[in-house]
């Protein structure tokens, strides 16, 4: 957490006293639902991906790395919930 300014000296538990916080979880949950409706284009998601880590890679210590790091485990997890949605909807089986 000590690599973003906003957070840093923060314990995990400690993040929604944060007044940043809840709208960078937002947009962060919304870029990621961004992300996944593009998914199954390997060309676009690719290209996303890039911008994102473009964005975000000028704001201090945190390199592009971090990013991809946590953008893939955010990815597959989004992916996952959105398939057990699917699949409690009957869309899927």
């Amino acid at each position: 957490m000590n690599n973003f300014p906003n957070y840093k000296g923060k314990q995990p538990e400690d993040l929604r006293s944060v007044p940043q916080f809840a709208p960078h979880v937002t947009k962060l949950f919304n870029r990621m639902l961004d992300m996944l409706d593009i998914a199954d284009d390997a060309g676009k998601l690719e290209t996303e991906s890039k911008k994102l880590v473009d964005e975000h890679t000028t704001r201090g210590t945190i390199t592009a790395k971090d990013y991809e790091v946590g953008h893939s485990g955010l990815l597959v997890l989004f992916t996952r919930c959105r398939q057990n949605v699917n699949k409690n909807l009957g869309l899927i089986y």
